[in-house]
């Protein structure tokens, strides 16, 4: 029997969070047959490495949605966070269009224009996936549409992620933050909770893996700090594993988030994950508050205590992440939106 086809539609030619859930979809399900469209752009040769079907577009446009559709006969348009959806509701497209929100952006909690556009599309969509309940409470748009709605936690492929921890060697760190460089994720913080701790221990490491906007502000900030020796930014890196598997803590201090793919990978690996407690994390950490935190000096109190050896966060990470390391059941729950 031929397989329904699939095509996973992104406005993102980088490498990121959401990203790495449609890669995991696409590499872990066999039901269907399934496809990676975005723009042209550096996802190009992680795709190919990881040897998933690549439709590539000169811009992600409702025109450019529609052509590849008809050349490529799909069934299922699954579109990831706004833009694409946006762009799958004006495409004309026939069959079922899936839209999946993977963040709890700001915007979405008041109507502007952002909000009012979703409102108006969401007719157009079979179903609408979120990675967290708290994105459908926030949502304003939720509370006319409750039906259309299905909250699919993500996963992680926890051993890929051991496998590729193993490739290669890399430096000790005492702290990591694995993520976009920008407002969002909050970056700055990290320098100002390494500030901080240098006062105790004055040679203490950082590593900042990723790329993004406030790249250059975080440099001028580290040289302002006097934390050269103590901060090292290493940009993007396709595999960060090695780096998280050599760390004490991670840190995530953002201002909103989904369930980032990140705090899943880091405690595969048993690396605390220390966090702002929201969106998804919320959810994740309900029963672990001791993993959320308000404050640089909150931040810095918690990391003493596990740099000085208290071994409890390490202990709980693979009770807290089961239920994210399931596939087979993420699988399951993707597929019944799809049937």
């Amino acid at each position: 029997m031929k397989k329904r086809k699939v095509m996973h539609i992104l406005s993102s030619n980088n490498f990121s969070g959401a990203e790495n859930v449609v890669c995991t979809i696409i590499e872990n399900n066999k039901k269907y047959d399934m496809y990676y469209c975005c723009p042209r752009g550096p996802i190009e040769d992680i795709l190919k490495e990881r040897k998933i079907k690549y439709i590539p577009i000169a811009k992600l446009t409702p025109f450019a949605i529609k052509k590849v559709c008809k050349q490529n006969e799909i069934d299922i348009l699954h579109a990831h966070d706004f833009k694409a959806s946006f762009c799958a509701g004006l495409s004309g497209f026939k069959g079922r269009i899936i839209s999946h929100l993977h963040a709890n952006w700001k915007f979405s909690s008041s109507w502007n224009i952002y909000t009012i556009l979703y409102n108006f599309f969401i007719k157009k969509f079979y179903k609408v996936i979120t990675v967290s309940q708290e994105i459908v409470e926030d949502a304003v748009f939720s509370k006319k549409h409750i039906d259309k709605f299905v909250v699919i936690s993500n996963v992680v492929d926890k051993k890929r992620v051991l496998e590729k921890s193993r490739e290669f060697k890399t430096d000790e760190y005492d702290l990591i933050f694995v993520g976009r460089i920008n407002d969002i994720k909050q970056p700055n913080v990290i320098i100002e909770i390494t500030k901080e701790l240098v006062k105790k221990y004055s040679k203490i490491k950082t590593c900042m893996i990723g790329n993004g906007e406030l790249e250059e502000t975080c440099k001028t900030l580290i040289k302002e700090y006097n934390l050269e020796n103590n901060i090292d930014m290493l940009g993007f890196m396709k595999n960060p594993f090695p780096y998280i598997k050599n760390s004490k803590v991670a840190l995530l201090p953002s201002k909103h988030e989904g369930l980032p793919m990140s705090v899943i990978e880091c405690m595969i690996l048993d690396v605390p994950v220390l966090n702002s407690g929201v969106g998804g994390m919320a959810m994740l950490f309900k029963d672990d508050k001791k993993f959320i935190c308000n404050s640089i000096e909150q931040y810095c109190d918690t990391i003493s205590k596990i740099l000085e050896g208290d071994s409890s966060y390490r202990d709980d990470c693979q009770r807290i992440i089961k239920d994210a390391t399931d596939m087979s059941y993420y699988i399951e729950q993707i597929n019944k939106v799809y049937k």
